[in-house]
């Protein structure tokens, strides 16, 4: 449901940030309820994956192949436990720096 509302609503950086809040949610219910995506629904992970990763370039100063990374790692990560969108916010800033090389 979260992802076809995504598709339904306008690509401004603030409604694609809500977007992301209701998709990680549903990430980590999903994996409360033993649903392993990476298995069950792995076009749907990457669809999360292409949502956040969207939000991403948008929302950072200097999208960055790190921010990149951090995102894939924690869509596939097994157990998020209490990780959540803020601690993913917080780690993509901490690394908001311009590529060098």
């Amino acid at each position: 449901e979260a992802l076809k509302q995504v598709d339904r609503s306008p690509m401004s950086t603030a409604s694609l940030a809500e977007s992301c809040h209701r998709l990680f949610r549903s990430l980590k219910e999903a994996q409360w309820t033993r649903l392993d995506l990476r298995r069950s629904s792995p076009k749907v992970l990457q669809r999360i994956c292409e949502v956040l990763l969207a939000w991403q370039e948008r929302a950072m100063s200097n999208s960055n192949s790190v921010q990149k990374l951090l995102i894939r790692k924690v869509i596939n990560w097994p157990q998020l436990g209490s990780f959540d969108f803020a601690d993913l916010d917080v780690c993509l800033r901490l690394v908001d720096r311009q590529e060098t090389g």
